[in-house]
């Protein structure tokens, strides 16, 4: 798609650019050449190269014309997937890199749980028929709030909205997890009207697992790309299933494992 149609049709929204600067680290030294690589390696790179050259020249069209305006402008979140295929990176290859919690300690991206780490485990080797067989069963146990009307929201908007479904509808509450897991001016930004970033891309591997909550579904990548799964089908299960009380967790891998095992 035109990337000038693009903007006209959807909004955008920057990454920080303490993000942004920590993305661009992370896509050099993948695309950085070694003298061991093989011949095959290093004429990949090279096609990633120009890809990503061509990618940034695009990019810089929709810069607002300034005279003093040079490079491409500032990424945003609708051109992150696009990016790290071109790179040739993962969700979860970059998250393994700039993921950690507020003090800036390293957080490797995964589950809240070794449930859910076991379901998607399970959830990757079904057949996408399966899949959707399995995703139909998990939507029919939540209320259809949990997977309508959040396609639009930010990161934090779309946790804040999670926390009214699951019944923590009380502000202070919801706060008050929030300051447990050291990000309390965090969720004090989302009634901002730019608050995209309230949750910044380092931070939501470390929101995710505290709140319960799938990093897919966070970035509301639908069938993009994947975070912590292998394939999208099993990201779109483990989106909705992180949402399910623990007893109905237990009961539908339960179901599942005892289908594996005979």
């Amino acid at each position: 798609m035109d990337m000038d149609v693009f903007k006209e049709k959807q909004p955008i929204h920057r990454i920080s650019k303490e993000d942004e600067a920590a993305i661009y680290r992370v896509i050099d030294a993948k695309l950085r050449n070694t003298a061991d690589e093989t011949k095959a390696v290093r004429t990949d790179k090279a096609r990633r190269k120009a890809a990503l050259e061509g990618f940034l020249r695009e990019i810089t069209s929709l810069a607002h014309v300034k005279s003093d305006c040079k490079g491409p402008r500032r990424l945003c979140y609708e051109d992150l997937t696009a990016l790290l295929r071109i790179a040739g990176i993962s969700y979860r290859e970059l998250f393994e890199h700039i993921s950690c919690d507020p003090d800036g300690n390293a957080v490797a991206p995964g589950w809240a749980t070794e449930s859910e780490a076991k379901m998607c485990a399970y959830c990757d080797m079904l057949s996408p028929e399966q899949q959707e067989t399995l995703l139909a069963l998990v939507r029919s146990l939540l209320a259809p709030a949990f997977f309508s009307g959040m396609e639009s929201l930010s990161p934090i908007n779309r946790l804040t909205q999670a926390g009214d479904l699951r019944g923590a509808n009380c502000i202070g509450e919801q706060r008050s997890k929030m300051r447990s897991l050291g990000v309390e001016s965090v969720y004090l930004r989302r009634r901002m009207p730019y608050n995209y970033n309230a949750l910044q891309l380092h931070l939501l591997p470390y929101i995710a697992k505290g709140c319960d909550v799938s990093p897919h579904w966070l970035l509301g990548l639908g069938e993009t790309a994947t975070v912590l799964a292998e394939t999208t089908g099993a990201e779109l299960i483990m989106d909705l299933f992180c949402f399910l009380p623990e007893e109905r967790k237990e009961i539908v891998l339960t179901s599942i494992d005892a289908a594996f095992s005979a």
